[in-house]
């Protein structure tokens, strides 16, 4: 008799205490979504407003990176002889940085467009700098893919 009511008991504290779990585990998701809304409302300020592909590739940015990892919308990147302007620019925690462009229509369709983002890839990458370059077709339907690429190309510059 004196087992079968601890028995009872003990269940009963299992599932206050699965109860419990799912309680914080509720609480938690709150704050992360909270966290991550609020990171995404501060950052994608600083995005081009007429490109929603950079909107899509911030929040895939903000989702799949640590938070130590710095997003960096819209920063100026200084040359000797250029000055370029780039859609993010991220930072690792001891210091290096890589350059993710996010092209939108004009950039896909204009042969002329095209061929000035190359050899401005090539001018970024002659004074050091590590380029990511990403279509607006990859960041809609493949968002996730592009995080991945990024967060494997940071990864192996950390090395």
């Amino acid at each position: 008799m004196a087992e079968g009511w601890m028995w009872d008991f003990n269940q009963k504290l299992d599932e206050q205490i699965i109860e419990y779990g799912k309680f914080r585990l509720k609480q938690t998701q709150e704050w992360i979504l909270y966290a991550v809304m609020e990171r995404f409302t501060k950052l994608s300020q600083l995005c081009d407003a007429d490109s929603p592909p950079e909107k899509v590739l911030l929040w895939e940015l903000i989702l799949c990176l640590p938070e130590e990892m710095q997003v960096l919308p819209q920063q100026e990147i200084k040359l000797p002889s250029f000055t370029y302007r780039v859609d993010f620019l991220l930072r690792t925690p001891n210091g290096k940085e890589l350059v993710v462009e996010c092209d939108g229509g004009r950039h896909q369709r204009e042969p002329e467009q095209i061929k000035e983002d190359k050899k401005r890839d090539r001018h970024l990458q002659m004074y050091g700098w590590k380029v990511l370059r990403f279509t607006a077709d990859e960041v809609f339907w493949q968002a996730d893919t592009c995080g991945r690429e990024i967060r494997q190309t940071l990864w192996e510059m950390m090395k």
